[in-house]
C-alpha cells in the first residue's frame, strides 16, 4: 500500500493505515510520580506549548536542558501527561537509553520511524520497531489527516541526532512542526548554548554548515529544584531521614537526591563512564593532545563557576548568577571527571566519605571532609595554574609560597593518637631523606584516630629549597574554640568554622579565618557547602 501508515518490517510483513490509531503510546519509564517540585515546571511548560500552537513564524521551540541524571526525561513524561489532559495530541519519542540507528538509516529516516511507531495499535517489541520503514511524505499526511487537537512533537534528547543538528532532521522539524500553526517542539537535551547570551540560540541545534545560521531563539523554562529536606522526604519511605547535607550533595536537583537511594539505577559514575565512551572514542589520545588544557579549564570552572562548551559541560548544572552565565558540577561528577582527566581517585574516595557522614547530623565530621576537598581542589588549582592575573596563585590561607609541583593527602595511621607522633610520622614519611614528592609541595595529612586530639588535620607545605612549614587547621561547624597550647614546631593553626566570623581574629597561634576567605577556598562550585547555608548551625558569631 502507498498509504500514509505504509509501515514495512522487511521481509514481514506491511502495515496500512486502518492498524494505526488516533492517539500516539507512551512506552518508556520514569518516576515522575515521586519527585516534588514539578508543579511549577509544568505550569510553564504549558504556557509555553500554547504561545507556540498559536504563533505563525519564527516561533521558538522549548527546550529542557540539564546535565545528565538531571530529570529531563521525567520532565517531558509529566508535560506529555498533561498535554493529553488539555486536549493537546503529543506525540513523544525518545533517542535516550538503547535507541540506536538501523545499519544504513539516517538520522531523519530514525526520527520518522520512531514518530510512526507510537501510532500502531498492537506496540511492537523493540527489535521489530527498529526493522519499520515510513517516508517523511506518508507521515505528514497522516499527521494532517488527525484531528484538529494541536500537536505537540516531545523529543527525549535531540543531542543524539548530533550538535548542531543534521540538516535534514533540522528542515523537518521547522517545516512540519515550528513553522506550522497548531503544531509545536519540545526537546530535551544534555547541551545548551547559554553562552550565546542571556537568551539561547536554536540555530545551535537548528542549523548546519550549509545553510545560514538561523537567528531563532528557544524558550526554556524552570525545571525542578528544591533545597527543602521537608519537601523532598515526600519523595517516599527512603527519604524519610534526608540531611540537609544530602540535599546539598545533590544539588537541589530532586531526580539527583531520588538516584542515591535506588540501587536499581544506573550510578552516576556508570553513566558519566558510558557517556564518555562516545564524546572520547580513545581516551588515551585525547589526553595525549588536550589533558593539561582540559585540567586547567576544569578546575578554573570549580573556582569560579565560568563554563564554556568544554567536554564536561553535559555534567554541569547550567545557569545564571548575578547576571552571568555558570556552571556547578555535582560533586559526585566532579570525581568521576578528576579521574578521568588523571587517573586519581582521591576525589572520589572524599565524595564517597561525604556521602557517608552526610547521612548524619551530628558529629561534625562532613564539614572535615569538605574542608580536605576543598584545600586539595585549591592547591591543586595553585599547581596546574601557576599564573593567575600575571600574579603567582596563592591560596586563600596563604600557605602557598612558592609555586605548587605536587599536592598529596596523606592518612595518618589509627595508631598514631598525638600530635607529636604525628609531626614525626610526617618527618619519617615525608622528610629530607625520604623526599618522594617534587617541590613545591604540599601534603594534607588526616588522622586516623577518631580521638586525634586539638586538630583534624596538618599541612605541610615545603618550598623549593626544601623548608618546610606545618599548619595544623580544625573544622568546626558549630561555634567553639581550640582549649589547648600547640608544639613549638606547628608555624601556625587554621580555625575554619561552619559558621566564621566576619572578621579575622588571631590568639597565639591560632587563626579565626573569616568567612570571606572561608569562601574563596570553598571556590564556586563548593560554595553550597558551607554550613551557615544549610540552616543548622548558629547565624551570628562573635570572637571567643
Amino acid at each position: 500500500s502507498g498509504s500514509v501508515a505504509s509501515l514495512r518490517i522487511p521481509h514481514q510483513r506491511s502495515w496500512s493505515k486502518e492498524e494505526c490509531g488516533n492517539l500516539p503510546h507512551f512506552d518508556f519509564e520514569c518516576p515522575h510520580e515521586r519527585l516534588v517540585a514539578m508543579d511549577k515546571t509544568i505550569r510553564q511548560g504549558l504556557k509555553v506549548v500554547e504561545d507556540g500552537v498559536h504563533r505563525i513564524s519564527k516561533v521558538e521551540p522549548l527546550v529542557i536542558a540539564r546535565l545528565y541524571r538531571g530529570g529531563k526525561t521525567t520532565v517531558l513524561k509529566a508535560l506529555f501527561e498533561r498535554l493529553k489532559e488539555e486536549n493537546y495530541l503529543p506525540i513523544i519519542v525518545s533517542l535516550n537509553g538503547s535507541f540506536s540507528f538501523r545499519p544504513g538509516e539516517t538520522p531523519l529516516q530514525a526520527l520518522i520511524r520512531l514518530i510512526a511507531v507510537q501510532f500502531i495499535d498492537v506496540v511492537p517489541d523493540e527489535e521489530d520497531a527498529r526493522n519499520f520503514v515510513c517516508h517523511e511524505h506518508d507521515l505528514c499526511q497522516y499527521l494532517n489527516a488527525l484531528h484538529n487537537k494541536p500537536i505537540v512533537l516531545i523529543i527525549d534528547e535531540l543531542n543524539r541526532l548530533g550538535v548542531p543538528l543534521d540538516v535534514d532532521v533540522a528542515a523537518f522539524l521547522k517545516n512540519c512542526f515550528l513553522d506550522k500553526v497548531g503544531r509545536y517542539l519540545v526537546f530535551s537535551s544534555h547541551v545548551i548554548d547559554i553562552f550565546e547570551g542571556v537568551k539561547p540560540a536554536a540555530s545551535f541545534y537548528m542549523k548546519s554548515t550549509l545553510t545560514p545560521a538561523s537567528d531563532r531563539h528557544v524558550r526554556t523554562i524552570d525545571l525542578p529544584f528544591c533545597s527543602d529536606k521537608m519537601t523532598l522526604r515526600g519523595m517516599g519511605d527512603d527519604y524519610s531521614g534526608l540531611t540537609d547535607l544530602e540535599v546539598t550533595l545533590g544539588g537541589g536537583i530532586p531526580s539527583l537526591v531520588y538516584v542515591e537511594y535506588q540501587s536499581q539505577e544506573e550510578s552516576m559514575k556508570d553513566k558519566f563512564n558510558a557517556v564518555m565512551r562516545t564524546q572520547a572514542n580513545d581516551r588515551h589520545i585525547f589526553l595525549r593532545q588536550h589533558q593539561r588544557d582540559s585540567i586547567e579549564r576544569f578546575l578554573w570552572e570549580l573556582q569560579d563557576g565560568i563554563g564554556g562548551q568544554s567536554l564536561f559541560g553535559s555534567f554541569a548544572d547550567s545557569f545564571l548568577f548575578q547576571s552571568q552565565p555558570c556552571v556547578r558540577y555535582p560533586l559526585p561528577y566532579v570525581s568521576c571527571i578528576w579521574e578521568w582527566l588523571t587517573a586519581d581517585g582521591s576525589v572520589g574516595a572524599l565524595i564517597n566519605t561525604l556521602s557517608v557522614h552526610a547521612k548524619t547530623v551530628e558529629g561534625g565530621k562532613d564539614w572535615e571532609v569538605i574542608i580536605v576537598t576543598a584545600l586539595y581542589l585549591r592547591f591543586l588549582f595553585c599547581q596546574y595554574v601557576p599564573i593567575v592575573l600575571n600574579e603567582p596563585n596563592q591560596d586563600p590561607l596563604k600557605i602557598v609560597e612558592d609555586g605548587v609541583a605536587s599536592v598529596l593527602i596523606h592518612d595518618i595511621p589509627g595508631e598514631i593518637h598525638t600530635i607529636e607522633d604525628a609531626l614525626d610520622h610526617l618527618h619519617e614519611r615525608f622528610g629530607a631523606r625520604q623526599r618522594s614528592l617534587a617541590l613545591p609541595s604540599v601534603v594534607i595529612a588526616v588522622p586516623s584516630n577518631n580521638r586525634f586530639p586539638d586538630l583534624d588535620g596538618l599541612i605541610q607545605y615545603t618550598n623549593r629549597s626544601g623548608h618546610t612549614k606545618t599548619y595544623g587547621y580544625q573544622a568546626k561547624t558549630r561555634r567553639g574554640y581550640p582549649r589547648h597550647d600547640l608544639p613549638e614546631a606547628i608555624d601556625a593553626c587554621l580555625l575554619l568554622r561552619g559558621c566564621a566570623p566576619e572578621r579575622p581574629f588571631r590568639k597565639k597561634k591560632w587563626y579565626y579565618v573569616e568567612e570571606d576567605t572561608l569562601r574563596k577556598l570553598l571556590g564556586f562550585n563548593l560554595a553550597p557547602f558551607y554550613p551557615k547555608d544549610w540552616g543548622s548551625v548558629v547565624t551570628t558569631d562573635e570572637f571567643d
